[in-house]
């Protein structure tokens, strides 16, 4: 089955992602979260969570998903929270609950990976009993433990590691493309965290679906395996979380 932009659905999320209405003009919201919500805001902390929270935001919603699709809606500190978030003001005051019932500081650190397998587990403790999250170790494993946790209904977040090739000297960038035919747009980033969403394929090619920065993109795969395969640690520093259900909710 073919999507929007014309790809072949290889696997994917049952639900609605993440939308964040951002205003009454525009119609289309914003697929997740997106951390530059914070960069009017006044603050450090604010500056940290809009320049270093990717993420945070990749945790806040993977448990806002999951919780949403279990159970209806999410409850942080007392207020009620769907996948479908009335305005970026909102998403600000879910991710701030996020924020406080973790206990993460917004540093120019951001979020190790360590961190966010300890994260996790605490929210999985509160709000989502029955599953437990491990860091991956192994870059071959990588494609099937997305497929498998994609076809659980469960968003899989993703690390684009900032290494050095040791034996080029220099740092490596990854393309995230815009959604379309002919891929000739993109982004290039490391050192970033993003959530798949998804699995599709264009030709020969197939992509992981991510959301970042609140919009669609779309990795290949062999090129994400290639930057691992090329980095010194680099299965290890990036990788995915893995989460598994251990107990019947």
């Amino acid at each position: 089955m073919a999507d929007k932009n014309g790809a072949e659905i290889v696997s994917g999320l049952n639900n609605e992602y993440i939308n964040v209405k951002l205003s009454d003009v525009i119609k289309t919201g914003s697929y997740g979260g997106n951390q530059k919500f914070f960069k009017p805001l006044e603050g450090t902390a604010n500056e940290y969570k809009y320049r270093y929270g990717c993420g945070l935001v990749a945790l806040a919603d993977t448990i806002l998903y999951m919780s949403t699709a279990v159970k209806g809606s999410m409850k942080v500190k007392g207020t009620k929270y769907t996948s479908d978030l009335a305005s970026m003001e909102e998403y600000r005051d879910y991710f701030d609950g996020i924020v406080s019932m973790t206990g993460w500081v917004p540093t120019p650190i951001g979020a190790t990976n360590a961190w966010l397998v300890f994260a996790f587990n605490l929210m999985a403790v509160r709000k989502l009993r029955g599953y437990v999250g491990f860091w991956g170790l192994s870059r071959r494993k990588i494609f099937g433990r997305v497929n498998r946790m994609l076809s659980e209904n469960i968003p899989v977040i993703l690390c684009i590691p900032n290494v050095i090739n040791i034996f080029r000297r220099k740092k490596y960038k990854l393309k995230l493309y815009v959604p379309d035919t002919d891929c000739r747009h993109y982004e290039q980033v490391n050192t970033h965290f993003v959530t798949v969403t998804g699995i599709v394929q264009r030709g020969e090619r197939i992509f992981y679906r991510v959301s970042s920065w609140g919009m669609e993109y779309e990795i290949d795969i062999r090129e994400y395996d290639q930057m691992l395969k090329g980095l010194l640690f680099g299965n290890i520093l990036g990788n995915v979380l893995v989460i598994r259900k251990v107990l019947p909710l």
